[in-house]
C-alpha cells in the first residue's frame, strides 16, 4: 500500500516537472519569435521575418508543405 502511494507521488512529481519545463520552453520560444526582425509592409504594418521565405527555396516545390520543410 505504501509503495503504491509513493510511486503515485513520484509519477505526479515527474509529470509536474515535465509540464513546468515544457511551459518554460514554450514561453522562451515565443519570446524569441517576437524578437525577430520585422519587414515593413504596405499600409504601415510589419510582418514577422518568421513568415518570410528562406533564400534558395522554390515556391512551386513547397505547395502543400509546411514552410520549414522547404529547405534548399
Amino acid at each position: 500500500m505504501v509503495s503504491e502511494r509513493a510511486s503515485q507521488q513520484v509519477f505526479f512529481g515527474v509529470s509536474a516537472l515535465l509540464f513546468a519545463a515544457s511551459a518554460a520552453v514554450t514561453i522562451v520560444w515565443c519570446a524569441s519569435m517576437s524578437a525577430m526582425g520585422k519587414m515593413p509592409m504596405p499600409g504601415g504594418w510589419t510582418m514577422s521575418m518568421a513568415w518570410m521565405r528562406m533564400p534558395g527555396t522554390d515556391v512551386a516545390r513547397c505547395r502543400g508543405v509546411v514552410p520549414w520543410q522547404c529547405g534548399s
